[in-house]
């Protein structure tokens, strides 16, 4: 059995509950919907779960929470969340918040660590999730 990892204090005293407990709830489903059906699927199925809508909106410390709970949801789980499942989540609720954001794949190949994939979403020029590596270091195929 594999042992979960819990938050230290001091980050659980920084974690935007709601935003947490929410992402905590919704990472397995993804993580589920990309194993059985895939990526294209399981993009369409977000986008149908969380429509986009123009009539929302969240202040810029919103969207950080937002960034901030799914990673760190994604970090304290029994089961692995890849940056992929990561990203369509979040890209999913931006998106559902009325939040121009980008979901972005890419691949990198390297002499060192062979080939690689990876999966970010940026928001006005910021990396949410995925780390700020991501657009110097893999090639952007989406």
């Amino acid at each position: 059995m594999m042992a979960v990892r819990l938050p230290t204090p001091e980050r659980l005293r920084a974690v935007p509950w709601r935003p947490y407990l929410w992402a905590l709830l919704w990472l397995p489903r993804v993580d589920l919907r990309l194993r059985r059906q895939g990526y294209a699927v399981t993009r369409d199925w977000l986008a149908r779960r969380f429509p986009a809508r123009t009539d929302a909106r969240l202040a810029e410390s919103q969207v950080l929470d937002w960034a901030r709970a799914v990673s760190l949801a994604a970090r304290y789980t029994p089961w692995p969340t890849s940056c992929l499942r990561q990203a369509l989540l979040l890209h999913a609720v931006l998106t559902h918040c009325g939040q121009a954001s980008e979901l972005k794949i890419g691949v990198a190949l390297d002499a060192h660590e062979g080939f690689g994939a990876h999966a970010w979403v940026c928001w006005k020029g910021r990396v949410l999730i995925g780390g700020e590596h991501a657009s110097r270091r893999y090639t952007r195929l989406l």
